[in-house]
């Protein structure tokens, strides 16, 4: 192939139809690879200018907000039965607002808990 370019450059050939489309596609591929390399680096630039502005935080900052936010949402949920409770005190006996109570703290529990283990990242999908 750089020996028909090359007699090509010196016109001592003249290329046919054939080499001609094999030039033509090569030269393609060179400036599509040349347009990837160019999107690659500008994307890159554009991260690093994203990092360098504070855009990112760290994984370790982002993970102790998400578990300081679990633990307040799991507080906040929790009180949900004995508030629930309270509003119909004057509707139901005692037992049955303390068997309500009960099983709708076991199903917020339950439901936690799912919740949970359907966030929880095993080993083969951490990145890297």
């Amino acid at each position: 192939m750089e020996q028909i370019l090359k007699e090509a450059r010196l016109g001592r050939a003249e290329l046919d139809e054939g080499e001609l489309a094999l030039v033509n596609a090569q030269t393609l591929r060179k400036l599509e690879a040349e347009v990837e390399l160019k999107e690659s680096q500008g994307q890159l630039h554009k991260l690093k200018t994203a990092i360098a502005e504070g855009k990112y935080i760290k994984a370790e900052e982002a993970t102790r907000d998400l578990a300081d936010f679990m633990a307040m949402f799991k507080k906040f949920a929790m009180n949900i039965p004995p508030r629930a409770v309270k509003s119909i005190a004057g509707y139901a006996d005692p037992q049955t607002a303390r068997a309500m109570e009960r099983a709708m703290r076991k199903e917020l529990e339950d439901m936690l808990a799912v919740f949970v283990d359907a966030a929880e990242i095993g080993p083969e999908e951490a990145e890297p």
